[in-house]
């Protein structure tokens, strides 16, 4: 009987440190996060993709105007690579289906990936920082129009989300993205 599971049993060690400064219009937030887990199979023990071991989180808000009605806030993130599974090699793979009959020479394969170790290598850090601003406006005794301004990855990081193992492009995740919004509650 082939067994279709595999029993898997984890470890995850970590902690918050936080500071946090709250007064009248100046609110600012600074996290660092340290994390560490673990699996193990029948196999061997490896970091999850979703191990990180350093998260930081910056944040600065400040509010303006006589009514607060102007609000300015900015954000840097700082994260340590996620884990992933290395490609050891790439080779052409032939199919044998018909034996000594096999056209070996003549044939095209398919290409195959080896893997090195289960999530043995880490991607580059990850950072970004973000700015937004927002006005609000009271329309009426019980109406508000907000306009929202923002920008993700003020200094265009190229964060890698993956790298293509067949033709090794590069994919980053989100370019310099600015955003506008407008919302209304009556």
């Amino acid at each position: 009987m082939c067994k279709e599971y595999v029993v898997e049993n984890g470890e995850a060690y970590g902690g918050d440190v936080s500071l946090k400064y709250d007064h009248g219009r100046l609110y600012i937030w600074a996290i660092y996060s340290l994390g560490k887990v673990t699996k193990v199979n029948e196999v061997q023990t490896y970091a999850p993709h979703y191990d990180r071991r350093h998260n930081v989180n910056l944040m600065c808000n400040y509010q303006f105007g006589m009514d607060r009605s102007f609000e300015l806030s900015v954000r840097w993130n700082y994260g340590s690579g996620f884990p992933y599974t290395p490609t050891a090699s790439m080779m052409e793979s032939l199919d044998w289906s018909n034996g000594l009959n096999t056209d070996y020479i003549n044939q095209n394969g398919s290409l195959t990936t080896l893997y090195g170790g289960l999530n043995s290598k880490r991607l580059p850090d990850y950072h970004r920082f973000d700015i937004s601003a927002k006005k609000r406006f009271d329309i009426g005794k019980r109406s508000i129009l907000e306009i929202n301004l923002s920008v993700t990855n003020v200094y265009n990081r190229n964060n890698l989300f993956y790298v293509n193992r067949i033709t090794s492009e590069r994919v980053d995740q989100l370019p310099i993205m600015p955003s506008l919004g407008v919302s209304c509650t009556f």
